[in-house]
């Protein structure tokens, strides 16, 4: 969605005062969980349509997204234009506190009711779905897990890499899924099975992709399709009870007020501040988007 408002052409919006007021700053600041490598061809996009606003990128995990972003409100710190986050929790917490901006980006009327706040503060960008993956080299097809209670048998110890819910919004939707289908019990075994440890949910394509571990038991699908895609030796799976799906939102800050370009609203994550110094002030005319 939020590709989707940058492909708008920028003639349409040219008497837009928002977009005067952006060009007069110079500069949108963006936190973001999106992959690096994506959340910079989404900048590009957007400074390529708006001439004059450039994109600063900060990218970091969900959860530490949000925890900069309260920070920096109770330390009166407005940096942050738009927010994003794939931890739809972090919505409801920052439309309580009044903390986002209402903005409604074209062609939101269409999306289903599960990927839109149905008061117009934050709306779904996109969405990741969990898969296994494993190496090709290491396991056969056959000996493959096909389910997530598959990852428990005790064959796979010291084989298995999981990202971290602590930091990844994407793995803590992940957990809180899988608890709801078999349990806490099921992480308790599958801890048995000394899994390897990383941050983010793009991290466990990487780490099977190279054989360090042969299956990984959570991550993002586009993430492993992408490593495969450049001839590793990843497969994956989509295991028979289902997958978890996270839905990535964007909504504005009502508190930091900016002026921003129309197109650059919610579409899917939460809001939270940029990494800018408290040296560099926010104007009280500027709201936060997601």
């Amino acid at each position: 969605m939020l590709a989707a408002g940058l492909a708008t052409s920028p003639w349409a919006w040219a008497q837009d005062a928002r977009v005067l007021a952006a060009q007069k700053e110079g500069k949108v600041v963006w936190y973001t969980s999106l992959a690096l490598t994506s959340s910079e061809k989404v900048a590009k996009l957007f400074e390529a349509a708006y001439p004059g606003v450039k994109v600063e990128v900060q990218r970091t995990g969900s959860q530490r997204i949000l925890q900069r972003v309260m920070q920096e409100l109770a330390a009166n710190i407005k940096n942050v234009d738009v927010v994003h986050t794939s931890d739809a929790g972090h919505y409801v917490l920052l439309k309580d506190k009044k903390l986002l901006m209402k903005h409604t980006p074209a062609g939101v009327e269409s999306f289903p009711a599960g990927f839109k706040d149905k008061d117009g503060y934050h709306y779904g960008l996109r969405a990741t779905v969990n898969v296994i993956a494993y190496n090709t080299k290491a396991v056969s097809a056959a000996d493959a897990p096909r389910t997530w209670k598959d990852l428990l048998d005790p064959k796979w110890r010291g084989k298995l890499v999981t990202a971290h819910p602590g930091y990844s919004g994407v793995i803590a939707t992940h957990v809180l899924a899988l608890v709801h289908l078999h349990g806490w019990e099921y992480w308790k075994q599958l801890a048995q099975n000394k899994p390897m440890l990383v941050q983010s949910a793009v991290d466990p394509a990487g780490v099977v992709a190279s054989g360090e571990r042969a299956v990984a038991v959570n991550g993002g699908d586009y993430n492993f399709f992408q490593v495969k895609q450049k001839g590793n030796p990843v497969e994956v799976v989509f295991p028979v009870e289902g997958v978890p799906s996270s839905s990535r939102r964007a909504p504005s800050r009502a508190s930091l007020p900016i002026p921003m370009p129309p197109s650059c609203s919610p579409t899917s994550s939460s809001a939270s501040p940029s990494s800018r110094s408290s040296s560099t002030r926010r104007d009280s005319t500027r709201g936060i988007r997601a």
